[in-house]
């Protein structure tokens, strides 16, 4: 980086109202990573639901940060980190989805190790070579264009396929809960749908269509509706 470090730290940037809204919205969301780890009694799912707030809110603070920004070094590093919290909290949302209110199927360790696999394999290839994202182009009137490396599409892909399966699995559970078990699970889909496909268009849908100027912090920003609606409930709900 060079003397004035490549204006990463640019003002036009970092005082952006969009950029500023978001950093809040991060912080809020680890603030609950912390509330429920410190409150999960030995809960798994307040323990999930920890891991799930704080990969939320490391994928929103590290996209706010890299957000307006000239390509650097510094820059390249924290967007891999954008990548790897984008890919942890889908695939914990999946985790959730799985065993809330009860789990549907067998998920034990095991499962947990297996369902994890794919994030680590990934991490690897997303940190150790230009294959999944290569490089973004950004400045201050820019919130940034991300350059895709040939593995990147398959990166995509199996976000939309972490996606589907977690929306799936909760109209599937829909249909086999009733009362305030069935009220939950629709306020968790209701959530996941109007906070979730912001997100899911601007940064997997998009860019399949070289739709590549669009601002990604909206999809950000959108999480708040998602992880507050599976926040209301867990906090309502004492036994859980």
């Amino acid at each position: 980086m060079g003397g004035d470090d490549e204006l990463y730290f640019n003002k036009e940037g970092m005082t952006h109202p969009l950029v500023i809204l978001t950093y809040i919205i991060g912080a809020g969301e680890l603030l609950l990573a912390m509330y429920f780890l410190k409150t999960n009694s030995g809960v798994t799912i307040r323990k999930v639901m920890s891991l799930l707030c704080a990969s939320t809110g490391a994928w929103v603070v590290t996209s706010a940060f890299v957000a307006y920004k000239p390509n650097s070094i510094l820059v390249d590093t924290i967007g891999n980190f954008v990548f790897f919290g984008g890919l942890m909290l889908l695939t914990t949302l999946v985790w959730l989805v799985f065993i809330y209110p009860n789990p549907i199927v067998r998920f034990d360790a095991l499962h947990v190790i297996l369902l994890y696999v794919p994030v680590a394999i990934f991490t690897v290839i997303l940190f150790t070579t230009k294959t999944i994202l290569a490089g973004t182009i950004a400045d201050a009137n820019s919130v940034g264009v991300t350059i895709p490396g040939p593995v990147y599409w398959i990166y995509n892909a199996y976000h939309l396929v972490l996606y589907t399966v977690a929306v799936s699995v909760l109209i599937f559970k829909s249909q086999r809960y009733s009362g305030y078990n069935k009220r939950n699970i629709l306020i968790i889909l209701a959530a996941l749908i109007l906070g979730g496909l912001p997100g899911v268009f601007l940064d997997l849908i998009a860019p399949f269509f070289n739709l590549y100027n669009v601002n990604y912090l909206y999809g950000n920003l959108a999480s708040v509706f998602w992880l507050g609606g599976v926040t209301y409930i867990l906090i309502s709900k004492s036994d859980v």
